[in-house]
């Protein structure tokens, strides 16, 4: 910060306001001295870049301080003050409630009270799962049934067409013509859909554990909508990998084309990527854990590899890339200095 220059009060007031209303960032603050200077104001820059400016509305407002051009300016700084005020108090609400969601946290809070999104979503797929995983021939398959609430859930609609005896392929709507039909809910409730209880339990600790701190910091609706947007774009890039490709690419594609695929690993792995983003950017939320970080690695590693075959690869790495691109803007804006406009 340094001195701009010293005058009366109610010039060095008016001359801040034309100095904020001009973008930059000045303070007034009397002179309380008794020697020499005593009875004037002191007007103030807040950055260094900014002096030039500075001085030049200076010259421009000593040689004409009626000047058209600063007639309005203490309604616009008046403004612009009220505005940067406005979004300090809503910073601050922000970092309140981050910080309430870690306390209510660490005191054993119930989850769907500090997070009811995530409570809600778990809720969701336990639902999902008991009624799609097998009977008691094959308890940990969601592929063996037919229950008709899994039908309405996979991206597209499919039907079994008997071929021969004894044998039957699956037939797929495409999923312009399920879109056509208005069952848009279908590019999101994959995710809902877990092939087993491993699978299930995987992808609902990173809801519990990072999910909740993401929808404390950011709000339920925020946090919903992230999920919603995360689910869709990459159910649907899965989806066109599968139906267009359907190649052995180091385990990247399906074996076989087909669209019944499902699980909530993009946005468990979307919300990792977060995290990873908001730490490149500066600003984490959380630490991630060695041991969470290594499983999350381990896990997409595997599964790239082919050991284990049709896995959702595309939606995982379409969800890493989505939450590591929100996570790292999220982080910059946060962090992008904000001039102080007070006087």
């Amino acid at each position: 910060m340094r001195l701009l220059v010293e005058l009366p009060p109610e010039r060095a007031a008016r001359l801040t306001d034309v100095l904020v209303a001009e973008g930059v960032a000045a303070q007034f603050r009397p002179n309380e001295s008794v020697g020499p200077g005593a009875g004037e104001a002191a007007v103030w820059v807040v950055e260094e870049d900014d002096m030039p400016a500075a001085k030049a509305t200076l010259a421009a407002f000593l040689d004409d301080p009626n000047a058209e051009r600063f007639a309005a300016a203490s309604k616009q700084a008046d403004r612009l003050r009220a505005a940067a005020e406005k979004e300090r108090k809503a910073a601050a609400k922000r970092v309140h409630r981050g910080r309430d969601t870690f306390r209510d946290a660490a005191s054993g809070a119930p989850l769907w009270k500090r997070a009811p999104v995530c409570a809600g979503l778990i809720g969701a797929c336990v639902v999902v799962a008991l009624f799609g995983w097998g009977g008691m021939d094959d308890p940990w398959s969601l592929w063996s049934r037919q229950e008709p609430l899994i039908h309405w859930l996979w991206i597209t609609e499919h039907s079994i067409v008997p071929v021969r005896p004894g044998w039957v392929r699956l037939q797929f709507d495409t999923l312009g013509e399920t879109l056509a039909q208005g069952e848009v809910w279908r590019v999101f409730t994959p995710a809902l859909l877990h092939a087993n209880p491993i699978h299930l339990a995987f992808n609902m600790s990173w809801l519990v554990g990072l999910g909740a701190i993401l929808e404390g910091r950011f709000g339920w609706w925020r946090f919903l909508l992230g999920v919603l947007a995360v689910a869709a774009l990459s159910n649907v890039a899965e989806y066109y990998a599968d139906m267009r490709f359907g190649l052995p690419i180091l385990g990247l594609f399906d074996f076989e084309p087909s669209p019944r695929f499902g699980g909530f690993s993009g946005v468990a792995v979307a919300l990792f990527g977060f995290e990873v983003g908001r730490k490149r950017g500066g600003r984490p939320l959380t630490t991630l854990s060695t041991n969470s970080t290594f499983f999350m690695l381990a896990f997409l590693v595997l599964c790239l590899s082919g050991s284990i075959i049709a896995v959702a690869n595309v939606a995982h790495f379409s969800g890493l890339a989505l939450g590591f691109a929100a996570g790292f803007i999220s982080a910059k804006r946060e962090g992008r200095p904000r001039r102080s406009l007070t006087s």
